[in-house]
């Protein structure tokens, strides 16, 4: 299981909110005060958004990998 879905982030996709570091799973249509918590209900959503959850966090730090390898290397040029 990947870190960062230890860890205190969420996603939301259209009504669905999910929190994976707490176990919890929200349908914000039905659910606005997020009373209901569907994590045990709601299997397929959890894999769902976790992966989408991942999939994001990775490409944002390959992106800031990139940027700050690029910015090591330019600062070497410089000096």
């Amino acid at each position: 299981k990947p870190e960062i879905l230890d860890g205190n982030v969420a996603i939301r996709q259209n009504e669905w909110k999910l929190i994976p570091g707490r176990r919890e799973l929200y349908n914000l249509r039905e659910d606005i005060e997020e009373m209901v918590n569907l994590f045990d209900e709601r299997p397929d959503k959890v894999e769902f958004l976790e992966a989408k959850l991942v999939k994001i966090t990775t490409r944002v730090n390959d992106r800031n990998k990139r940027t700050s390898e690029g910015q090591l290397e330019e600062f070497a040029k410089i000096n």
